[in-house]
């Protein structure tokens, strides 16, 4: 799931490129910019899945993020990590 909370720049077109190629991904839209907390909430309303992971503009992760965290998790027997 991919919102975009209004953003002004090529966001929209490349969330849509990703959700085409994938059909695991998701994009939504905010029709203005409302907030980090507006765009995380309308994607927890419209998630599936088991598993949520946030990731801002300003984050960087390396590649094996999720799957670091998912072995963690699944090591410890947790439901968040």
């Amino acid at each position: 799931m991919l919102v975009d909370d209004g953003s002004k720049d090529e966001s929209r077109q490349i969330m849509e490129a990703y959700a085409k190629k994938d059909p695991r991904v998701r994009a939504l839209h905010q029709p203005r910019n409302m907030g980090v907390s507006a765009a995380r909430n309308r994607g927890l309303d419209e998630c599936t899945g088991d598993w949520v992971c946030f990731c801002d503009g300003d984050d960087w992760y390396l590649p094996d993020f999720v799957e670091t965290l998912m072995a963690q998790a699944e090591k410890d027997g947790t439901d968040y990590v």
